[in-house]
């Protein structure tokens, strides 16, 4: 199922009704924690969503990289999923769960390029402005610094 989104999103995924799974897909990457081929399809999606270009609806241009435009995928997924806070939250889980002798969870490594991957788009990319700009809300709501800083796993 989650194979079928990706390949969704890789053609058409603008779409309002991406929205509906991605959510999901979400749950269910931390849900199981040694999937995988789940981690890596959620890896794509995440990475595709980052780097759609912005196309207006009503003509089908596609606008220059640093307009801050209505990509509606990936305010979903920084605002309904919460992308950044589960991101936070499960490296801390991480964390914790080591310091007490635990493992390492299944999807860490995917986890942090998942993190890269925005902080990359940050910088670079069609969606910059726009990225920056929903860290930015981010760090207004939860006085954090906004920007994952993971590098390595």
């Amino acid at each position: 199922m989650v194979n079928v989104a990706c390949a969704h999103l890789m053609w058409n995924g603008h779409e309002p009704h991406s929205l509906k799974n991605s959510g999901y897909r979400k749950d269910m990457f931390f849900k199981y924690t040694w999937n995988n081929f789940l981690h890596t399809q959620v890896e794509i999606c995440i990475a595709l969503i980052l780097a759609s270009p912005l196309e207006s609806t009503e003509n089908g241009i596609i606008t220059d990289q640093d307009s801050i435009g209505d990509n509606l995928l990936l305010k979903h997924l920084f605002l309904k999923c919460q992308l950044v806070e589960r991101i936070l939250e499960a490296w801390e889980m991480n964390e914790k769960k080591q310091a007490e002798g635990g493992r390492w969870h299944g999807y860490m490594g995917h986890l942090t390029r998942i993190a890269n991957c925005i902080v990359h788009s940050t910088d670079k990319g069609p969606n910059s402005a726009l990225v920056q700009q929903l860290l930015k809300s981010f760090q207004m709501m939860s006085g954090s610094d906004g920007r994952p800083s993971v590098q390595t796993p």
